[in-house]
């Protein structure tokens, strides 16, 4: 590749790119070429010299080269646009620089990252990789990999065009090839500008060519450029189709830009040919701030996107048609819906999925204002009737993501949790993403999400005053100091007074007198409720790259017995809630339910001029008949707070919880405390009920 070769031209839509030709040769300087009887390499060149090998001994020739292979797109030329590849097909291919083979690729002006390319080349009889594997190599320096070629969904070798699909030795090679004076390329810059190219009077779109880019850039390159809206990789299938879901908005700095690596070795799978294809969109400027429906918390919401195919990708699948489809997580998974709130996942299903960056699927996600952490994203895809992986999952990165690819879980009912009603289609592939939260941990790109609203603090309501009573006295408000004591009685003649009983200290005010929960909600009392949470255990757990401890601590799910006539004993659970210390809201890393991961969020509230702090798991949603005795609850916590005494508010040892109805009313939530001093303890009934009265709702 060399950099004087490239110019700057518009295609027919009047889209200015970048064209340079990539072209290969053999035998390759210096090397031990295996094709035909060549003499021993010569030494190593001297700096600023070259060693040429323009034939030698090489005898015969390379069968066959073409540009890419039938199921990818190339570019036919400097500006030209994306077609079908396996094209400009050479047979005989001889050595010797003379007879190099080239072909296009093309960048947008402010796209620096590099793109694949990819040829397809016959020699001799051989197979191409044993056992479907991928060589992988460095050529000049650039990443390169080997394998077997493309299968269509014909099972059709997907080769040069003259290939009729029963040739299966035209060896796919992909070279990640970098832009002149991008990322990754170690040269100098010597592009041409080709002196500001008018639109094409073909042009669709009125518009100025943008301004021409320098040769040697001023400032260092951003990581990834805008991506352009009609999707013009070099190797894989590309063009948009019309879809009600938005383009992504410009400013591709403000997106996640991190690497991807490829699927190598994986076969005739699912997963592989859906790890070849997709792409992650998550951008921080289309994050919003908003107060959730479902606990009033406010939550920073960010649409995590999926196209396909992935820009310089060898994607395996044909472009021109469609997948199957797509959901939003699967059945034992928890999704957003439209309104923000958790609700069961395997819903939101697209049949016959389109390619192309107009037809993007997105999910919400939404982090709590305090929680850097990345979060789990899950999506359930078909791709044709092959399994989905062979033995282990496939992992990979997508834009810097952590993915996995894999068999989709197995619900209740013993059938396959993918998408919703589908529990005997076993090859929805289930597809973990692991999405960093936009400028938190792991975050790759410019952090372009909009600072939080400020929290303005409500003057305290009047309060609300309980009714008079003919009964009984108004009771006097609380005062801290304890009353004077009982004046001593007389003591009669000859004998001493008699020493007043102990007395029983009151209840900490700091717990047994503030309204936690911090809601509406009037029958907290455990009585006559199916539920009690009974601690099990506390394990220390390995630390992580930053060095803080960890620490699991596990709860069980305990059912009682109760009158089927009161009013909580059908109760379901909607959530479950700690009284927890405000110190402590960066501590929590996990919560699990039954196996399953749930989230979790912090809310804080004032109470007589005090800011008090509740732990939520605000998605469990479950019915009273769901519930098992046994189910457990664990979560996760490291520095400041490993311990529950050092998370939990309140005595030291005590732990305060309710559960929440989940009817959808939250009329009950009963509340106890758990002795976490050892395993075995239950929630007991709260001695003096909070002052629900005390706080205006």
């Amino acid at each position: 590749m060399n950099s004087e070769e490239c110019v700057y031209a518009n295609d027919a839509e009047g889209d200015r790119f970048l064209y340079c030709p990539i072209c290969l040769t053999w035998p390759r300087d210096g090397s031990r070429c295996a094709l035909g009887d060549i003499p021993s390499p010569p030494p190593p060149a001297r700096r600023g010299s070259k060693v040429t090998t323009t034939g030698g001994g090489i005898t015969g020739a390379v069968d066959r080269i073409c540009a890419g292979d039938k199921m990818g797109k190339v570019v036919e030329g400097p500006g030209g646009v994306m077609v079908p590849g396996g094209i400009n097909e050479v047979s005989a291919w001889s050595a010797g620089n003379a007879s190099r083979y080239c072909q296009w690729v093309r960048w947008s002006p402010t796209d620096m990252q590099p793109q694949q390319v990819a040829f397809s080349v016959r020699t001799g009889a051989k197979s191409c990789a044993s056992l479907d594997q991928t060589i992988a190599l460095r050529v000049n320096g650039m990443k390169a990999t080997c394998g077997a070629p493309r299968f269509d969904k014909a099972g059709n070798v997907a080769g040069c065009s003259s290939n009729d699909g029963t040739t299966y030795n035209e060896c796919l090679w992909t070279i990640e090839v970098p832009k002149p004076g991008g990322v990754g390329w170690t040269g100098d810059v010597c592009v041409k500008d080709s002196g500001g190219v008018t639109p094409s009077p073909r042009s669709r779109r009125a518009k100025p060519p943008p301004p021409t880019p320098p040769a040697v850039p001023d400032s260092p390159p951003p990581p990834r450029g805008v991506r352009p809206s009609k999707n013009p990789p070099p190797v894989p299938l590309a063009g948009p189709n019309p879809s009600p879901s938005p383009s992504p908005s410009p400013g591709g700095s403000c997106r996640l830009n991190g690497e991807s690596s490829e699927a190598n070795g994986l076969g005739n799978t699912g997963c592989a040919d859906q790890s070849s294809c997709l792409d992650l969109d998550v951008s921080g400027d289309e994050c919003e701030w908003r107060v959730a429906p479902d606990d009033g918390a406010q939550y920073l919401y960010c649409p995590v996107c999926l196209t396909w195919p992935r820009p310089g990708s060898p994607c395996s699948l044909d472009v021109s048609s469609s997948i199957d489809y797509i959901c939003s997580g699967d059945e034992l998974s928890k999704v957003l819906d439209k309104s923000g709130s958790p609700v069961p996942g395997g819903v939101g299903l697209v049949k016959s999925w389109k390619s192309g960056d107009s037809s993007r699927y997105c999910q919400m996600v939404r982090w709590a204002r305090d929680d850097k952490a990345p979060q789990l994203v899950q999506f359930s895809i078909r791709s044709g009737s092959t399994r989905c992986q062979r033995k282990n999952e496939f992992a990979l990165k997508i834009r810097g993501a952590d993915a996995t690819c894999g068999n989709p879980r197995t619900n209740s009912f013993k059938g396959s949790a993918g998408c919703a009603g589908n529990d005997d289609i076993d090859n929805e592939c289930l597809w973990n993403i692991t999405v960093p939260r936009p400028g938190g941990t792991g975050w790759i790109g410019d952090n372009c999400v909009p600072g939080p609203p400020d929290v303005v603090a409500a003057p305290p309501p009047p309060r609300r005053k309980a009714p008079q009573s003919k009964s009984a006295p108004k009771l006097p408000p609380f005062s801290p100091d304890l009353p004077p004591p009982p004046p001593p009685r007389g003591a009669k003649p000859g004998r001493r007074a008699p020493n007043p009983p102990p007395s029983k200290a009151p209840p900490d005010r700091s717990v047994n007198k503030i309204p936690f929960p911090f809601c509406a909600c009037k029958r907290r009392n455990v009585k006559n409720t199916p539920f009690r949470l009974q601690y099990k255990n506390s394990t220390q757990v390995p630390t992580l790259s930053d060095g803080k401890a960890r620490m699991r601590h596990c709860f069980a799910i305990d059912i009682e017995k109760c009158d089927a006539k009161t009013a909580c004993c059908s109760m379901g659970i909607k959530k479950i809630e700690f009284f927890a210390k405000s110190e402590c809201r960066n501590s929590v890393r996990l919560a699990l339910f039954n196996g399953q991961s749930v989230t979790w969020s912090f809310t804080q509230n004032d109470y007589k001029s005090v800011t008090y702090t509740t732990f939520k798991m605000p998605s469990i949603a479950i019915s009273r008949s769901e519930v098992k005795r046994g189910t457990e609850l664990c979560m996760v916590f490291t520095e400041p707070c490993v311990s529950l005494q050092d998370f939990c508010f309140g005595d030291p040892g005590q732990c305060r919880i309710t559960f929440f109805d989940g009817s959808g009313d939250d009329e009950c939530c009963p509340t106890g405390d758990i002795d976490t001093n050892k395993p075995g303890q239950e929630t007991e009934q709260i001695v003096g009920a909070p002052p629900v009265v005390e706080f205006d709702f």
